[in-house]
């Protein structure tokens, strides 16, 4: 196992992830001083359900999942023209959508797995980053939204500067054809306003329906953040 510590957290590679305990997290963590483990190598992607299975409990797990221009790709190359980009007057304006949709993405179950202040967290930092060139909000002919996705600047686990996807989020309640033309504008929208190298999506590893989104999208499993709840 290398391990490798950084000012925030540890980065672990050379390993068998599937066998990586919460033992090991404690007396690592302990050891060093920080809180959260990164987990980083081109296996991890095959070892996910040991991870999922060994820190389902008290531990806050995310997935770090990457991708360049050249990696994404159109969901679906669909020509339907019934979602039409929302335009805002202001950042209030798309911080009430960004908050609505949080709301409504509550009721999913994975979210169940994420401490209540975390929350908060998430939620403020949206607010912090928020940039209206770097929202895109689909509405239908009735004015509701139907999805949207908001990224910002930020940097990988190994400093580099990357485009940060901060929130994602599509309706449940619509037609299959309203769903793969959210999914290939939303595609194709990040294809086009990459300001670096690549992407990173932080995905909760409960999350499996945002994990099969991207993957879809050509992102791949690049790491896993492990905090202690």
């Amino acid at each position: 196992m290398k391990v490798e510590s950084s000012e925030k957290h540890l980065l672990i590679n050379e390993t068998e992830f599937k066998d990586f305990s919460p033992d090991d997290f404690e007396v690592l963590s302990s050891k060093h001083g920080r809180k959260t483990v990164v987990l980083h190598g081109e296996n991890l992607k095959d070892s996910l359900d040991e991870i999922k299975e060994h820190f389902k409990d008290n531990y806050f797990v995310q997935l770090g999942v990457t991708a360049s221009k050249n990696d994404i790709t159109y969901l679906e190359n669909k020509n339907s023209e019934y979602l039409l980009e929302k335009v805002y007057k202001n950042t209030n304006e798309a911080l009430e959508d960004i908050k609505a949709s949080y709301s409504k993405g509550r009721d999913q179950e994975w979210f169940k797995y994420i401490p209540e202040p975390t929350h908060d967290e998430n939620l403020n930092y949206l607010q912090e980053e928020l940039n209206l060139s770097r929202v895109l909000t689909l509405k239908d002919c009735s004015n509701e939204v139907i999805a949207m996705i908001m990224t910002f600047d930020s940097h990988f686990f190994t400093d580099e500067p990357i485009d940060q996807v901060g929130w994602v989020w599509i309706k449940d309640e619509i037609t299959i054809e309203l769903r793969f033309e959210a999914h290939f504008k939303i595609s194709k929208w990040l294809k086009k306003n990459l300001t670096k190298n690549f992407y990173q999506a932080g995905i909760h590893i409960e999350n499996s329906r945002s994990q099969k989104f991207f993957q879809k999208m050509g992102f791949e499993v690049k790491c896993a953040h492990i905090t202690k709840k």
